[in-house]
């Protein structure tokens, strides 16, 4: 059992996912977060599943699980939940576009009692760097809705 589940659901990102996993799993060594790392892919057509595969022999920490039916963000994420190996998650997207070094800070969230901990571009301090108006949009509708879900 871990104290942590980070769940990095993935589709098509061999140029990150190595760095991501690597960047992850140095918080948790830095930060002594007995943790695990979840890849939950959506049966890419390139070799994100492979490179998963390869760092698994080094990381005992890395799970995988490759979704063959149904794609899509919000079902990995929940497929992620299932297969977590603790009672904590913290899911990350593979782009870099959620900084690991809040890994320890979410955490402390949760242990100070917090039965939910969000981090936010749109809040002082966040922000979002390079992005095409499609990912803006889909960021914008999916804040919208958490709102609607977390007033």
């Amino acid at each position: 059992m871990y104290d942590l589940t980070v769940i990095i659901p993935t589709f098509k990102e061999e140029s990150n996912i190595g760095t991501i996993i690597d960047n992850v799993d140095a918080v948790f060594s830095q930060s002594a977060i007995n943790g695990e790392i979840l890849v939950v892919d959506d049966n890419s057509p390139d070799r994100t599943i492979a490179l998963v595969r390869e760092l698994q022999k080094t990381k005992p920490n890395l799970s995988l699980v490759v979704r063959t039916e149904d794609p899509g963000l919000s079902q990995s994420v929940v497929e992620g939940f299932r297969k977590a190996r603790s009672d904590i998650f913290l899911v990350m997207d593979a782009d870099f576009s959620h900084p690991t070094a809040h890994i320890p800070v979410m955490l402390e969230g949760i242990r100070a009692g917090n039965d939910i901990v969000i981090g936010c571009r749109y809040m002082e301090g966040g922000g979002i760097k390079k992005w095409p108006l499609k990912r803006h949009m889909i960021s914008l509708g999916a804040t919208f809705l958490g709102r609607l879900l977390f007033p």
